[in-house]
């Protein structure tokens, strides 16, 4: 644990003090907030974060990540009581912010119509969304369905919590303006998530809950009155333990991980081996199911030379922009490749298209499409990447230092580069080196026998623990 996660986790810890008052109905909201986005706009904070002299200004002292773990778990237990079986119960899924990520062909094959309630915070916009899209025959319903009128007492929440806010003047993190707004705005998030939890689980017979993260205050309100019900719930992985802010706390009963490395390392970071399960992820049994015609197609429409040797090049917005423009800069290969950017949410123009000629739009298509198409796979350390090794491309990976990086993809040996240039160097040698390629096959073949075990569907292994769980 480096400096800043050190404090970072501290000033969680010294936040869980400071609101410990502010409850409702038994339930303690400051284990209920999405703490990282109270704090993301703070520069001031963030910068004082990398100073090992700010623990001292601190209340709480954090050794490792099991501290955090220790006081989730103690809360929950507080409120969890046995699990309930429930006759003709349902199993209830949560969409939120999009991460369900649940293809309809998992629904088809192994939710029964009868038994399957699916409840999302809002109808979403996105248009690349597939999921639930077009699905038939299944219960699709919102949160508004089973609320209440909660004025009141989120009124007055908040007047409480002004006064705790006044208590603390000058504050670094509660003095930002971003950070008040954000957390008036959840306290109602939270207040009427537990009332409409309440009312969805006296309406309607539940025997378990899955999530696709605890991350948010709608899902982990969720859960936590789900634990005052008896009511088992699982946490899907929506992608790699690539940074532990997302991951940590863990508050469902089970989290359904991708493979060993997770157990490994939850249990590392003080989770009980108990409440963690080899699942996968449902959205990955598709990987390999894309029409071998459809190739063309993809091809025609992105306007690329079908003779030459394609990289699908994953990047996230204007992250590490300066590290691309260097890869592709070097790039030996340029006359004899195609390179297709598939940005995390799609936008015709990307400044890399704009000053590298063979640099082509994805124009939107799903990255398994995509991979159907490409001779190499080149990504930031995304849960792309891990898809990609699921789809049997070769992979390479540009590294990035940010705190909290769990070093997840550290074991991929010289296939992932700091340097940019290096990188691009062993990408343009990998087409005719045969020692690169045979190195390629054995690295991915060893880094996947510990990231993801896919032996068996992920859909059938879920269903399982749901009726583990449920009996």
């Amino acid at each position: 644990m480096n400096t800043y996660e050190k404090n970072y986790w501290t000033v969680y810890l010294d936040f869980l003090d400071d609101f410990a008052e502010l409850e409702y109905k038994g339930y303690s909201l400051a284990y209920l907030f999405h703490y990282g986005s109270l704090i993301r706009n703070n520069k001031k904070l963030l910068k004082s974060l990398h100073d090992p002299a700010y623990t001292s200004s601190l209340k709480n002292t954090v050794n490792d990540l099991s501290d955090i773990q220790q006081t989730f778990d103690k809360k929950k237990a507080t409120i969890q009581i046995p699990f309930q079986k429930k006759e003709n119960g349902k199993i209830l899924l949560h969409d939120v912010y999009d991460l369900l990520r649940f293809p309809n062909e998992t629904f088809y094959h192994y939710f029964d119509k009868r038994k399957t309630l699916i409840v999302q915070d809002t109808i979403p916009q996105r248009k690349e969304k597939s999921y639930l899209v077009g699905l038939q025959g299944y219960s699709i319903q919102t949160f508004d369905n089973y609320k209440s009128d909660m004025k009141a007492p989120i009124n007055k929440l908040k007047k409480k919590a002004q006064v705790i806010l006044s208590k603390q003047p000058n504050h670094l993190v509660y003095d930002d303006p971003t950070f008040r707004s954000r957390f008036f705005m959840q306290i109602a998030k939270i207040v009427n998530r537990v009332e409409e939890a309440a009312n969805l689980f006296r309406k309607v017979p539940i025997s378990t809950i899955i999530v696709p993260s605890t991350h948010y205050p709608e899902s982990r309100t969720l859960v936590f009155v789900a634990a005052g019900y008896g009511i088992p719930t699982i946490c899907m992985q929506h992608g790699i333990i690539g940074k532990e802010f997302g991951y940590i706390p863990k508050i469902a009963d089970v989290d359904a991980v991708y493979g060993p490395y997770d157990i490994n390392w939850y249990h590392n970071n003080g989770v009980d081996k108990e409440g963690l399960e080899i699942i996968g992820h449902p959205r990955f049994d598709l990987i390999k199911q894309v029409p071998k015609l459809r190739q063309e197609e993809v091809k025609q429409n992105l306007a690329i030379d079908p003779t030459k040797k394609t990289i699908l090049l994953i990047i996230r917005g204007q992250l590490l922009l300066e590290e691309w423009t260097a890869f592709l800069d070097q790039i030996r290969t340029n006359d004899n490749v195609n390179v297709i950017i598939k940005d995390f949410k799609y936008k015709k123009n990307h400044p890399l298209q704009d000053a590298h000629s063979f640099v082509y739009s994805s124009k939107g298509y799903h990255h398994y499409d995509l991979f159907s198409i490409a001779d190499v796979v080149v990504s930031y350390p995304s849960t792309v990447a891990l898809e990609a090794m699921l789809a049997k491309k070769p992979v390479f990976i540009l590294g990035e230092s940010s705190p909290g990086y769990t070093g997840y993809y550290d074991d991929m040996g010289k296939l992932i580069q700091d340097d940019p240039k290096q990188l691009s160097t062993l990408v343009s040698d990998f087409f005719t080196n045969k020692e690169l390629q045979s190195y390629m096959d054995k690295t991915i073949s060893a880094f996947l026998s510990q990231s993801y075990i896919n032996k068996t569907p992920s859909g059938q292994r879920l269903m399982r623990l749901i009726d583990k769980l449920s009996t």
